[in-house]
């Protein structure tokens, strides 16, 4: 080997043992959290399909079936992993556990049908996957014209449809009438050059098509009269059929994986029917279809009082879909809540329970007395006054039943039960028995390493960016990714794309920096008491704000004075990842009046629906689960909370002084709705 080569590999040698510096260290804590969430998302979107399967009366195949559980198993397993990186710890039970649940899956499905469908499968319903890849996929469905020529409209594209379907490729297009296969696709189209492809460790990702691909159609004629023969097999056993979504494995086999649905899929927000008199609400979501009538009830999901009595078969409206309100489900008639998502944790237990039920319906459920008689239909995004005058639910006699039911049914305790706490904490994570419960104890334990992880002051300060806002104190940036539109050793408010950071420096810079505070005799003499002797007072006077970043991601250790507080947040597109995390602690005036400033604080924050534990001169609070929208307003409330209670410590004398500077703030500088306040 020449020299320059041993050289090199040398180097090469040396840069992989180079420990990561401090902000390398910061840098990949955030990417592994942000992996965790992406890969979570992923396989409770799926779960959360495969689950409406179960009362829904649309055709799915096996495939679909062995498909899905395959990527769930690989998205469960991608956040183990990145699991194990984000906290240090190797030897996560939780992986044990994982590999028991996969196990029983897995001998699920490849066990043989009941002799109910032995010997009455149709061919493609006895295929065996290779893996979740997909060649090409689309749509097939009688064209128009169908009564004269039998003809079948096929759709196509290289990779996955719902690449089509969400507008961002446009796919072939062909015709298949008594044998003879026509491609119908408009040149204007031109060749494809991106795919929607999947990766067991990096799920869905949009990349380049392979250049074999591109001059050439997604279909051979044989493939065409394939799927056409599949189709029409299909139709003769279940008439109802219409659009029926296919795809081709490794191999270019034709696979059949499911029907599309004929009415609006239970999973798209829909403005509902037209209001009439009666009519309460008419949009949302539908989680799980069906009726039911009852008293109203209103609560809010993140203040549960302990000795809750709530009336039997009583119609729930509640702010956010909590699993706080898990225990309460068994007793309801239905649920409305005002936001909320099909691949929530609380989504699963509603349809677990087929319980009837309605997300994202939006604010203004309040006006609604409790106990005023009201009736849900879910199916219809109904809410009215009074009992029920909905057509009566169809029946199910004579539904035609599919031989994948049976492997869903097989399959549904290791996917969708929620057997651990609400909160995801377990004495072990042994404790875990389904898919579910494995991505709710990742959720909890990734929310609580980010919790118990701070920035700390003896970072490079070469590895920073200096953020100028033109008054506030120093802060020095750390750009984990797409938290900085601009790069250099300083940069301006204007630079900052995190979304939640952006919106609490927002917050900050929106109302006017405070002047000094009227200080009465005692409330100068605690401070000069506190200063004088604290030893590290003067320390903290000097030190230097800090903020971690990412697009959806801020972690900001704040210093004003002789106070300092901690702003964590994610805001993203799912609500269960979502939070806001606001630690304060210090002051300059004597404790009593340090725990008033606490006192404020608290008050304010609970009244905008955070939760709030004072310990000593210690302030946490934590607001989740909700969507971006209102994280941002309470993100801004918390910059203008900062500025509003700075020094503020020192004029708090009493309690009198407390509730006024608690009016105050909620009145001129609180743009979000406010809770009752706590008695």
């Amino acid at each position: 080997m020449s020299w320059w080569r041993r050289l090199f590999k040398k180097d090469q040698a040396a840069q992989r043992a180079r420990p990561l510096s401090l902000k390398e260290q910061y840098q990949r804590k955030v990417q592994l959290y942000a992996e965790i969430v992406t890969a979570t998302n992923a396989a409770l979107e799926i779960m959360a399909q495969m689950q409406s399967r179960l009362h829904e009366k649309d055709y799915y195949s096996p495939a679909y079936i062995k498909l899905n559980c395959a990527i769930i198993l690989d998205q469960a397993r991608r956040v183990l992993k990145s699991l194990k990186s984000f906290t240090g710890r190797q030897d996560l039970e939780a992986t044990g556990a994982f590999d028991r649940i996969a196990d029983e899956i897995n001998g699920a499905l490849a066990l043989p049908l009941e002799n109910e469908f032995r010997g009455a499968l149709l061919p493609f319903e006895e295929q065996q996957l290779a893996g979740p890849q997909l060649v090409a996929s689309g749509v097939a469905y009688r064209a128009k014209d169908y009564d004269v020529t039998g003809a079948l409209t096929i759709k196509a594209v290289w990779g996955w449809w719902p690449a089509v379907q969400e507008g961002t490729l446009r796919g072939q297009r062909y015709r298949v009438a008594g044998g003879a296969v026509a491609e119908l696709t408009s040149p204007e189209i031109g060749p494809q050059e991106q795919w929607l492809t999947y990766h067991p460790d990096q799920g869905f990702v949009m990349a380049p098509l392979p250049w074999e691909y591109q001059e050439h159609p997604c279909l051979t004629e044989k493939e065409a009269r394939q799927i056409a023969d599949f189709y029409g097999q299909l139709e003769r056993r279940y008439p109802n059929v219409q659009e029926v979504e296919w795809g081709l494995g490794p191999q270019r086999e034709v696979i059949i994986l499911r029907s599309l649905p004929h009415e609006r899929p239970s999973f798209q927000k829909s403005p509902g029917l037209p209001k009439t008199r009666r009519t309460l609400f008419s949009q949302g979501l539908t989680i799980y279809p069906g009726w039911g009538s009852g008293p109203a009830f209103h609560l809010d999901a993140d203040h549960i009082p302990d000795n809750l009595t709530i009336p039997d078969h009583a119609i729930l409206f509640a702010n956010k879909p909590a699993l706080s309100l898990a225990p309460l489900l068994p007793k309801l008639a239905a649920l409305v809540v005002e936001t909320g998502e099909p691949h929530g944790h609380l989504a699963f237990l509603v349809r677990h329970h087929r319980l009837p039920a309605i997300f994202a319906v939006g604010e203004g459920t309040s006006p609604i007395p409790d106990g005023t008689l009201v009736s849900v239909d879910a199916q219809r995004l109904e809410v009215i006054v009074g009992p029920p005058d909905f057509p009566p639910p169809e029946l199910e006699i004579g539904r035609a039943h599919f031989p994948a039911e049976e492997l869903l049914h097989r399959v549904s305790p290791y996917l969708f039960l929620l057997n651990l706490e609400p909160s995801g904490q377990a004495a072990s994570a042994n404790a875990c028995r389904s898919i579910h419960d494995i991505l709710l104890y990742a959720a909890a334990t990734r929310k609580n390493e980010m919790f118990c992880f701070s920035l700390h002051g003896d970072i490079d300060r070469k590895d920073t960016v200096n953020l100028v806002t033109g008054r506030l104190v120093p802060i020095m940036v750390i750009d984990a990714g797409g938290g900085l539109s601009a790069s250099g050793s300083s940069v301006s408010f204007e630079a900052v794309s995190s979304i939640p950071f952006h919106a609490f420096l927002s917050g900050m810079l929106s109302i006017p920096w405070p002047k000094a505070r009227p200080l009465d005799v005692r409330g100068f003499i605690s401070v000069i008491g506190v200063t004088s002797t604290t030893p590290r007072a003067e320390d903290q006077l000097r030190r230097v704000s800090f903020a971690l970043l990412s697009r959806e991601y801020m972690n900001f250790s704040l210093c004003l004075g002789y106070h300092a507080s901690t702003i964590e947040a994610y805001v993203g597109n799912h609500l269960d990842s979502n939070y806001i995390r606001f630690h304060y602690q210090g002051g300059a005036a004597s404790i009593d009046r340090r725990l008033r400033r606490l006192q404020l604080i608290g008050e304010i924050l609970t009244r905008i629906g955070f939760n709030v534990t004072v310990a000593g001169d210690l302030l946490d609070a934590l607001l989740a689960g909700e969507p971006e929208t209102k994280l941002l307003k309470k993100l801004k409330i918390l910059g203008r909370l900062e500025v509003y209670t700075k020094q503020m410590d020192m004029v708090m004398s009493d309690d009198a002084a407390v509730s006024g500077y608690v009016a105050g703030f909620l009145e001129k500088h609180c743009d979000s709705p406010q809770t009752a306040p706590q008695q």
